[in-house]
């Protein structure tokens, strides 16, 4: 059957992408990483605007527990995502890739490859 659209799952994602985007960045650097990882994920109006706030633990669980249900091919996706995230400014540090393992881990997927992002 066809996949349900990802759109509808669109606040949870965008979360997952906003507290990675804001893990080593400023907020103008943020907002870039942001909307890195929304391209190719969600249609520009299907995507929940940045919100500079603070992310709590909870939401990040409430999140990861309801994309991971999804299919394999979407929650893959958000993974796929969650790497330009953090490739937006060209590294990758070690709370950043911690912080993706542990996403990743939630939600039943390999841990993208990095490729050079160091």
């Amino acid at each position: 059957g066809a996949l349900p659209p990802l759109e509808t799952h669109a606040a949870p994602a965008a979360l997952l992408c906003s507290l990675l985007a804001r893990c080593s960045t400023g907020d103008d650097e943020a907002l870039e990483a942001y909307r890195a990882g929304l391209d190719g994920l969600l249609p520009p109006r299907s995507r929940p605007p940045f919100s500079a706030l603070p992310i709590d633990a909870g939401a990040v669980d409430d999140a990861i527990r309801r994309i991971a249900g999804l299919p394999h091919a979407q929650r893959s996706s958000i993974g796929a995502a969650l790497v330009r995230v953090i490739a937006a400014n060209g590294t990758l540090s070690a709370q950043e890739f911690d912080l993706l393992r542990a996403i990743c881990g939630g939600l039943a997927i390999p841990v993208p490859n990095t490729g050079t992002l160091r």
